[in-house]
């Protein structure tokens, strides 16, 4: 935190990554059942800064995360007539801004809300085919999502009622812009609707609302003070 006469303000920065990779994706078979967002979400390295300021009763916060996303390229190359693996691989950032709002217009009420903008990290690697000796065949991909938060909005009212507080909130999350962990291998030409291989399924996900509901409340038995707190969601 840092404060400067009537404005106060606080800045914040946050990296995490896993020890033995940058980014990573898992591509399960489609028979395989698979359930992907139940696996963790350090599959790419996490970036993420912001900045807090406060002025009287109002607060404002901006920020940004950032995720690794991959591009590359395996393909075969001729090189004194014998072939030869060639890889390229590109870390390109994928970042979404954050924003927050409060509001204190007095010492026993307050309302904040925050607005998360979808992060998604994708991974495409390309599999050429010009150099299988002159073999003409469409360039293949691996592709789809290694990591992705939707957009996501939070609201939250809170109350003092002396020594206890009341809180209420409610968060939105539009799942149903997740396009699914797997891409399509093969890009067919727009005049040509299908060129032998299915589209991924459609994960046909529902946005979510959640409320919440929670209450604390302040109490000291002789000198010692303590704070019982509880929440539902």
């Amino acid at each position: 935190p840092l404060s400067d006469g009537e404005f106060e303000s606080a800045f914040g920065l946050f990296a995490g990554a896993a020890p033995d990779y940058i980014v990573r994706a898992h591509l399960p078979f489609a028979e395989e059942p698979d359930f992907p967002m139940l696996v963790g979400r350090a599959n790419a390295f996490d970036f993420a800064a912001g900045l807090g300021l406060k002025y009287d009763m109002f607060s404002l916060g901006i920020g940004v995360r950032v995720l690794a996303a991959l591009s590359g390229e395996v393909g075969v190359e001729q090189r004194d007539g014998v072939p030869v693996q060639v890889i390229h691989n590109e870390l390109v950032p994928a970042a979404a801004p954050v924003f927050g709002l409060g509001l204190e217009p007095g010492g026993d009420f307050s309302v904040g809300a925050t607005l998360r903008t979808p992060l998604r990290a994708n991974f495409d690697v390309t599999l050429a085919t010009s150099g299988l000796g002159g073999i003409a065949l469409p360039p293949m991909h691996i592709r789809g999502v290694a990591h992705y938060e939707p957009l996501r909005i939070d609201l939250e009212v809170s109350r003092r009622f002396e020594r206890t507080t009341l809180l209420l909130a409610l968060d939105y999350e539009r799942w149903s812009a997740f396009p699914g962990s797997l891409g399509s291998t093969l890009e067919c030409p727009s005049d040509v609707p299908r060129c032998g291989t299915s589209a991924p399924q459609d994960p046909d996900a529902n946005d979510i609302v959640i409320p919440r509901l929670g209450v604390k409340h302040e109490f000291s038995i002789a000198r010692p003070s303590a704070a019982l707190g509880a929440g539902d969601a």
